[in-house]
C-alpha cells in the first residue's frame, strides 16, 4: 500500500505517530498534499507526531557537480515541505 493509499484509509484505527522515512520526494505536490492532510486526520489527537525523514540530494548518490546541481533543482525544498504540511492543517512543525 503506498502512502497515499494508507492516508486514505477510513478503516483503520487513529496513530499517534506516523512516520514517512526516505520516500516524500518521491511524491508529487498534489500528492503529498493529499496524503499530509490523509495523515493528518489518521492521527488522534493534536499532539502526536508525523515525522518525515529524508537527505539532500548529496548525500544520497555521489554524483559530479552538474547533476547535483539538477538534481536539487528538481527535487522539493524543506520550506516547500513544511508550507505543504501548513496547508494539510499541521502546526508545530
Amino acid at each position: 500500500m503506498n502512502a497515499v493509499t494508507f492516508s486514505q484509509q477510513k478503516q483503520l484505527p487513529a496513530y499517534n505517530r506516523l512516520l514517512l522515512k526516505h520516500c516524500v520526494h518521491l511524491l508529487s505536490h498534489n500528492e503529498r498534499l493529499l496524503a499530509f492532510k490523509g495523515f493528518r486526520q489518521q492521527l488522534n489527537s493534536d499532539d502526536n507526531k508525523f515525522v518525515i525523514v529524508t537527505r539532500t540530494p548529496k548525500e544520497i548518490l555521489p554524483l559530479d557537480k552538474s547533476t547535483n546541481e539538477i538534481r536539487m533543482s528538481i527535487l522539493p525544498s524543506i520550506d516547500n515541505y513544511v508550507q505543504e504540511l501548513e496547508m494539510s492543517g499541521f502546526k508545530n512543525i
